[in-house]
Order: structure tokens, then sequence, then C-alpha cells
């Protein structure tokens, strides 16, 4: 095999690869500014790889020139990298002024090789194996020396930033760094030759994977999801297979019962194909909607059924409460009747939010305000149950703790999932501790309780819906197992991240997350 295949070969499994990683973290969070600007920056380098592989492969002079010519996409790589390590990094406002300069240098460059295609590629000619090959010009070098100086200043800011920010973030620039290193060392291998330099550019077909650690960096936190759009992947991509196989097989039946049969007309065999897979798709799509509105309408009904009976019953213990000639006994069982109900209604409320996260019903509003305030406001909620239970509590922020940015009412509700699991497995005596610190992009904040303990199996599942381990069971027979699924789902959806942590059974547990800041 000569070099040229192996070097094309390669330049196309690479180019699939990038266009792959690219749509996947696009349609991952297509609404997401980072992620549409690393999926431009992909295009990018796809623009690049094509125009390595037909320019490499042609061998017209006239032709190949233009296919070479396509080489300008190295100016918005350079640029789509720097804006997206400055989003992804939370320090735009900071460095604004750098990404404009960018933008409008860049653009500038490119403009001039546009006018000037003499200067940035006088010609292409036949060099090493290749066909033809770049004989760069003035232009191709000024563009060549703007894309790594891109490169060099998006890892200047990264260095700078990295000790600025929490542990997640500091992995998330390790893997920015590593691939910066990884890709330059792969991609700048194309470039001595355009200069004359007899350079085998070969490790260049390896430029298109420096992405994958970013990729990773970026959704390293929901592997799972990652493993379930992995698997739906695998069956879109065989279902695809065969119904690419089922159009060629139509299409030949087509033409055999064309040529056989008289009178047979060719449009009718794959117009009977469309009108069967047509209405057996709609017939499952109908059932698989009947289901679905089923189970949804049956949670609605229920817990709106529920509410008014528990909210009457509710209204009527603490009127009793509020006499102050009530007997002691009469006043414990008022008491216990209304923590009873409340504990009801939590339920609902969190069936209720089981299906709003589901179906995305629930429009999220976004404010700044105190995170701690919005700690002190939930422990109040359990001010009676910590105090009966002999727990020690103690809470640590710093004086100067940043604002976070999201929807207060949903932020609360998950932070009160977070302290019921901590009261309710830790025992009598035992100790919760709450901290919270500031970054220069997040918030982080953890709950740590002397409880029952996580585990490794019962970690593997723990977010999962309606999942509850046998042990947590038998401690708290009301729960159902669906709030640490909502709580996650609430702080995914504000941009955070969550994780728990736990050295094994009856040794405690530490669950953790982080919210972004809010932006002045």
């Amino acid at each position: 095999m000569n070099e040229l295949l192996v070097i094309t070969i390669g330049y196309a499994v690479s180019l699939v690869l990038i266009i792959w990683l690219g749509t996947f973290v696009l349609l991952k969070d297509w609404k997401n500014s980072t992620n549409r600007l690393f999926f431009l920056m992909c295009l990018s380098i796809a623009g690049f790889q094509i125009s390595f592989i037909f320019g490499a492969n042609t061998a017209d002079p006239s032709l190949a020139y233009w296919f070479w010519f396509a080489n300008l996409s190295d100016i918005f790589i350079g640029i789509f990298y720097l804006h997206f390590i400055v989003l992804a990094l939370h320090v735009m406002p900071k460095y604004k002024w750098v990404v404009r300069a960018t933008y409008v240098i860049g653009l500038g460059i490119f403009a001039a090789c546009i006018l000037y295609p003499a200067s940035f590629l006088p010609r292409v000619i036949p060099k090493m194996y290749f066909k033809t090959y770049l004989d760069g010009g003035p232009l191709y070098a000024v563009m060549l020396g703007f894309f790594l100086l891109c490169f060099l200043i998006s890892l200047i800011i990264m260095f700078l930033e990295q000790q600025k920010h929490s542990i997640e973030g500091k992995r998330r620039t390790d893997y920015h760094i590593f691939a910066v290193f990884y890709g330059l060392a792969t991609g700048v291998t194309a470039f001595p030759l355009v200069f004359n330099v007899p350079f085998n550019p070969m490790p260049s077909l390896l430029v298109g994977t420096f992405v994958i650690p970013m990729v990773y960096g970026m959704i390293k936190k929901d592997l799972l999801d990652i493993r379930i759009v992995a698997r739906r992947t695998t069956i879109f991509t065989v279902m695809i297979f065969l119904i690419t196989a089922a159009v060629t097989a139509v299409s030949l039946l087509s033409n055999y019962l064309s040529e056989h049969i008289p009178g047979f007309s060719y449009w009718m065999v794959p117009f009977l194909t469309a009108l069967v897979a047509t209405l057996v798709g709609y017939l499952y799509w109908q059932k698989s909607g009947e289901a679905e509105i089923l189970k949804y309408e049956f949670i609605n009904i229920s817990t709106h059924k529920f509410r008014t009976p528990l909210t009457r019953i509710r209204w009527a213990a603490e009127a009793m409460l509020a006499r102050a000639d009530l007997p002691k006994e009469t006043r414990g069982y008022a008491s216990h009747i209304r923590e009873s109900v409340m504990e009801l209604i939590h339920l609902s409320n969190l069936l209720m939010n089981a299906v709003h996260v589901e179906k995305e019903l629930y429009t999220y509003t976004h404010t700044n305000f105190s995170l701690k305030e919005l700690v002190e406001n939930v422990l109040v909620l359990f001010q009676t149950i910590i105090a009966n239970k002999n727990i020690k509590l103690t809470v640590e922020s710093p004086s100067n703790l940043p604002l976070v940015r999201g929807d207060r009412e949903r932020l609360s509700s998950a932070l009160h999932v977070f302290v019921e699991n901590a009261v309710n497995y830790t025992p009598h005596g035992g100790n919760i501790d709450i901290k919270m610190k500031g970054y220069v992009d997040a918030i982080y904040l953890e709950i740590t309780d002397s409880g029952i303990g996580i585990s490794p199996d019962e970690k593997m599942h723990l977010f999962n819906k309606f999942y509850r381990s046998e042990r947590a069971q038998k401690i708290d027979t009301g729960g159902v197992g669906v709030g640490l699924s909502i709580a996650k789902n609430i702080i995914e959806r504000h941009r955070g991240t969550v994780g728990v942590s736990s050295k094994g059974t009856e040794k405690g547990s530490t669950f953790w997350f982080t919210l972004p800041i809010s932006v002045k």
C-alpha cells in the first residue's frame, strides 16, 4: 500500500470522526454557545481535511489549486477554538477584547487571501508522493502564524485561569491543554512541506483525533447518558443499514418485475412498500403515544386529586394547633397529623415534578440570588427533626460567596432533596456538615453526613428514577426514589454538575453539586 493511499484513508477516517464528534456535541445541547462553537471548529477542521484529501489526489494543477486553496479554513479553526476556550472557561467578560481582535484580524487575513490569491498560494506542484501539494506564499505564512498564535493565546489563557476554577473545572482544562499539545504535534506536520522543507506530513492524518479529549472533558459528567446515546446510535446505525438494504432490494425487485411482467409500472413496488411502512410507523407511534399519555394523565390526576383533601387536613391541623387551650396530648396528635400531611404533599409535589422534568413542561425563570440564604431557608424546614434526632449540624460558607444564577424555586426543591436524604439516613447523635466554596466559574456545595453510607453497587444506580436500596427502604419506608433523579436533572438544567462519594456502607456519604455563578 503506497503512502498516498495510507494518508488519504487516514484523513478520510479522521474526517468522519471529526464530523461525528462535532455533531454529537451539537445535538447534545444545540442551544449552548460553547457547543455551537465546538461544532463550527469541527466544520473548519473538516474543511482543511477535505482540502487535503482532494488536493493531494488531484493531478490537474488548475483543479487541485482550488482544492488546496480551501486551506484558508485554518483561519477559522484558530478563531473558533480561541472563542470556544474563552466560553468554556466562563471568562468571556474578561477576554472579550481578545476574541473580538481575533475575529477582526482573522477576517482581515481571510479577505487579503481572497483578494490576492497569488500571494496566498502561488502554485501547486507535485511533492514527495503527492500528485500535487501546496507551494505557500507570503500570505500563507501570515495565515499559518495567525493560526498558531490563536492556539498559543488559548494555552496562555488556560494556564492563567486554571487555578481559579473548581476541581471539576481544572480537570476539564487539563483535557483541553492536552488536546492542544497533541493537536499541534500532529497537525503542524502538514506545513513544513508547504515551504519546501522535506518533512513527511504522514502524522497529520491523526489531527482529527485531537478533539477526543476535548469532547471527553466536556461531557465526562454524563458518561451514563453517553452509554445510552451510544447504544441508541448503534441501534440507529443498524436500522439505517437495514433500511438502505431494503431500499436497494426494492429497487432491484422493481427493475426485475418491470422487465418480466408486461404492463407492470416501476413505481408500484416502492409505492406499496412506502404505504406499508407508513402504516406500521403510524400504528407504532399511536400506541406508544397513548401509553405515554395515559401514564402522565394518571400521575397528573392523582396528584391534583390528592392535593385538595391534603390541604384541607393541613389547615384543620394548623387551626387546632393555633388554639391556646388545646390539651397537650391532642396537640401532639395534631402536630403528627400536620407533619404527615406535609410529607404527603411533598411526595405529590415530587411526582408532579417528575412529570414536569420528563416532559419538560416547566419553564425555568433565572434570577441572581444567594445560595447561602437558600440553604438557610431549607434548613428551617428540618429544624424539628434535626433537634429530635440530636444531629449536630454545621454550615460553612465564605463571606464573599458569589451569587448564583438560576431558578430559585427549582433549586430549592433540589436542595430540599439532598438535605432530606442526609437527615433521614443520619442516625441519632450523628453529624451533618454543609460546606460552600466559591470559584471563578461556579459555586461548589457539599453535604456530608455520618449516615448509612453507599456501597459501590448502590452508587451506580443512585440517581436512577425510582431506585431505592434495600437498606434505604428499611430506614425510610415512605420514600419512592424519585427525589435524587429530579434533583440531578434540575442541577444539570442549570449547567451544573452533581456527584456523590462514600467510603462504603455505614461510613457516611457526601453529596455535592456545582452551580454557575451570576455573571455581572
